[in-house]
């Protein structure tokens, strides 16, 4: 069977970023007026910024919701500005990949500005991307798949024949 595409998630599969966001939820709660720790940030990891942010309140941050998720997400950003925490080995797959004319998708619901900073880094690895600022559903709903797939010329009859 020819393999058609992979789809990749990012965090946790292409990059370890979560001591990122747990490091940047300490420093946001801590300079205002909350407490929060390691510990804390891996109760939440995996949930939604706005979830994280209000159990960041109830343990005294200051700041809304809407803040902590922009304060936060910036904290990322520009942490992965200065380089991306690849986890071992997934950059010679993606190589692998490209040179084998498999296309690889990134599909995410971090925002664009963190994908396309992904990208770039990347270099010519991604045949493109889906992120949070696209206009499907979020996963696990299948409409990013599909959309990464559509993005790449294939039908939904061909993701049997794709990795996710």
């Amino acid at each position: 069977m020819e393999l058609k595409a992979v789809f990749w998630d990012l965090d946790g599969t292409l990059i370890d970023s979560e001591p990122l966001w747990h490091q940047g939820e300490i420093e946001i709660a801590h300079a205002n007026g909350g407490e929060w720790n390691e510990d804390d940030g891996w109760a939440g990891s995996g949930t939604p910024v706005p979830d994280v942010a209000r159990r960041m309140i109830a343990k005294g941050c200051t700041l809304s919701v809407d803040e902590i998720d922009v304060q936060l997400k910036r904290y990322v950003y520009e942490s992965e500005l200065k380089g991306l925490p690849w986890i071992d080995g997934v950059l010679d797959v993606l190589h692998s990949l490209k040179d084998a004319g498999v296309p690889s998708m990134l599909v995410s619901t971090s925002p664009r500005p963190i994908v396309e900073n992904v990208m770039r880094q990347a270099g010519d690895l991604f045949a493109g991307y889906v992120c949070g600022d696209d206009p499907v559903a979020h996963k696990p709903d299948p409409a990013p798949y599909l959309e990464a797939a559509k993005r790449l010329g294939l039908s939904a009859a061909d993701m049997p024949r794709c990795v996710v």
